[in-house]
Order: structure tokens, then sequence, then C-alpha cells
């Protein structure tokens, strides 16, 4: 039987004053720390993929399917690529993927005809029990074994950071750098 690993004792830097200058040893520590927090999300990321490859499926076209699963409606094009952050790209070569597959169809939208809803057929709902399915019941049960409070806390931590983050790429993402050209170098 493996043990969850304890949350370690506050730190120096944890001590301080949050906002306040780091010192050489705390710019050490985060760089240690931010490493660490990408290789989980790297490791997390690499969970995921290998689990949509052992179903046969792109990753692309694994989170649609998810995503189709999650909805209480149905969902556009521009829902998926707005809601779960695909680019535009994607999801129309992996909804062109999973329409030849017979997964999915693409209807008009009552509103806006140019607007298509993406709809399961039972090919799709039959895949989605054998793959995304056992997918959010182990997510569930993964993150049942937290605590209330520490689900809590890793939602408003994970949320904060990205909030901080986004903050500090702000200005270098409006820059217009020679690389948006097409040539990185």
């Amino acid at each position: 039987m493996s043990t969850i690993p304890k949350a370690p004792c506050l730190s120096p830097l944890q001590q301080k004053q949050p906002g306040s200058a780091p010192d050489q040893a705390d710019k050490e520590l985060i760089k240690a720390q931010q490493l660490e927090y990408d290789r989980i999300y790297k490791e997390t990321d690499e969970l995921y993929h290998d689990f949509a490859k052992s179903c046969g499926l792109s990753d692309s076209a694994f989170w649609i399917l998810y995503a189709l699963q999650e909805a209480h409606r149905p969902y556009s094009q521009t829902d998926l690529y707005r809601l779960w952050f695909f680019s535009k790209q994607t999801v129309h070569s992996t909804l062109k993927q999973l329409q030849a597959w017979d997964l999915i169809c693409l209807c008009p939208a009552p509103d806006n005809k140019k607007n298509k809803l993406v709809l399961l057929r039972p090919k799709g709902r039959a895949l989605i029990q054998q793959t995304v399915l056992p997918l959010m019941e182990a997510e569930q049960a993964a993150f049942a074994r937290l605590s209330e409070e520490e689900r809590q806390a890793l939602l408003d931590l994970t949320r904060k950071h990205l909030f901080l983050l986004r903050k500090e790429t702000e200005a270098f993402i409006k820059t217009k750098h020679p690389q948006k050209e097409g040539n990185p170098l």
C-alpha cells in the first residue's frame, strides 16, 4: 500500500509577507518549486495523453468527446473552442474526423444557420461509455480521496496561479515579436 505524501512544513519563504521581494535563496526555492509544478503539470498531461491513446483517440478527439459528454446542452463549434480552449483549426479538423467515423453530426443551430451544433450519434455515445466515462469516474474517485478543504484549496490556488501567470505574461503576449511572423529565429 502506497502512502500519501504529507504536506511539508512552512518554508521560510512561505512565512514571509506575500508580495515582499524574494532574496536569492527564495528565488532558488521558487525556481525549484516552479520546475516541480511544471513537471507535475506535464506528467498529468501525459497521463491524459496515454489514456486517450489507449482508447485509440487523439488528444483533441478525446477531449471533444469529453466536452460533449459533460455538456448539459448541445455545444456549437464555437462553444468548443471558447469553453475548452481549443484552437478553431483543431476543433474543425477533429470534428471532421469524428464525423467521418460516424460519431457525431453537425446540425445548423436554430438561432443561427451558420453556427453548427455538434450532436452525438449512437456510435459516439457508445464510444463515450467505453472511453470517456471511465476516465471521468477515475477523476472523480481521485478527487474524492482529497478532503473537501484540499479540493477547495487546489481549485483556489490553481485559479489564483492562473490569474497571476496571465497577469505576468500579458505584456509579453501583447508585444509584437519577430517570431510571430512565422520564423522563430
